[in-house]
């Protein structure tokens, strides 16, 4: 039942990246088919002011447009140079706890698509505090970077009850902070020489390598609890 379940979804999940205008890489989620052109993502996937601007949003690697967004809800619609099997969205009002599902998604940086099975551990409005009178699903399941955008399938009926959006952490606020910080630093002169006959410039910013390589790792510790927008919002938005 699984296997033809996930043969019937995999059609439509999609890759969405984000690259400058001068290919190089800056962020990597995965979005899903709401309509044949139509590709439903969070809005932190292609957001500009995360991304940086100019930027160019991609489909499976090919140009797409944003068409609209609901940053409220995390939530951005995409639209396809090329047709995807739509997944036929199930009301919040129709989920239950306990609901087995499958999520999909491109975690961790992996190359292929991967599918995780958890259930509906809770709902309601306001679980996470960033997410304010907003209808969210917690998924007991490994969620994971690159897992955003990613659809919440409902095992039983095999409909979208949510797009996946975040991941449940009361560490990882200090974790985004920190690699904040690192990733606003202005790199130090070298060549000088400081207190003890060391490169004062030098050490710093040898140090700071060392935090931003530590950061990115400490991003993807999981919890096993994950959340999601529910479908209703993917709908709204499109009409």
């Amino acid at each position: 039942m699984l296997s033809r379940l996930i043969e019937q979804v995999e059609p439509s999940v999609a890759k969405v990246q984000i690259t400058t205008t001068g290919g190089k890489l800056v962020d990597s989620g995965t979005g899903v088919a709401t309509g044949p052109r139509v590709i439903a993502t969070c809005y932190h996937v292609i957001d500009p002011d995360d991304c940086g601007r100019p930027h160019r949003p991609t489909i499976n690697g090919e140009e797409c447009v944003v068409r609209k967004t609901n940053p409220s809800a995390d939530l951005a619609l995409l639209e396809s140079k090329r047709e995807f099997p739509p997944i036929l969205p199930k009301a919040f009002s129709e989920v239950t706890l306990g609901d087995e599902i499958l999520f999909f998604g491109y975690p961790a940086g992996v190359g292929n698509l991967t599918v995780h099975k958890g259930m509906v551990s809770a709902k309601g409005n306001s679980l996470l505090d960033r997410f304010k009178n907003i209808d969210m699903i917690q998924i007991d399941g490994t969620v994971n970077l690159g897992n955003s955008g990613g659809p919440a399938i409902d095992i039983s009926s095999g409909k979208l009850i949510g797009i996946v959006t975040a991941k449940y952490g009361p560490f990882l606020n200090g974790i985004y902070e920190f690699k904040s910080m690192v990733d606003n630093f202005v790199q130090q002169p070298e060549g000088e020489i400081g207190l003890g006959s060391i490169d004062q410039g030098k050490f710093t910013n040898f140090t700071v390598r060392g935090f931003a390589t530590l950061a990115k790792p400490l991003l993807l510790v999981q919890v096993g609890i994950g959340y999601a927008v529910s479908s209703d919002y993917v709908v709204k938005l499109q009409t």
